[in-house]
């Protein structure tokens, strides 16, 4: 579990220094959406490592299953908010593609 911790947040720096993320072959996302999934993804990682022992210590949480689920549905949270954003980029730019704005009308 660790292990998926470390990557997750690795991941998130990386893509929040880059700016940039490859959504799929195809389809790439630049600037703002981009660092909103990279701390999206330092969030999850970091959330999933410090709420099982935050809840455990204040003793809501007393085994290790139930602080491994927790651990996984924080991570898998943070994996369905970098999907919705995804898909809501993925629109827009299907949106800007399809609309010309209108300085690109007055071109032509």
């Amino acid at each position: 579990m660790l292990l998926a911790v470390i990557i997750l947040i690795a991941a998130g720096l990386y893509v929040v220094v880059e700016r940039k993320i490859q959504a799929s072959s195809s389809f790439v996302i630049q600037g703002q959406p981009a660092v909103h999934i990279g701390v999206a993804f330092i969030l999850g990682g970091v959330l999933a490592a410090v709420l099982p022992m935050l809840l455990g210590a204040l003793g809501l949480v007393t085994d290790f299953v139930g602080s491994l689920v927790l651990s996984i549905a924080t991570m898998f949270a943070s994996l369905v908010y970098v999907a919705v954003v995804i898909v809501r980029e993925k629109r827009r730019q299907a949106e800007e593609t399809s609309n010309p704005s209108v300085e690109d009308r007055s071109k032509m």
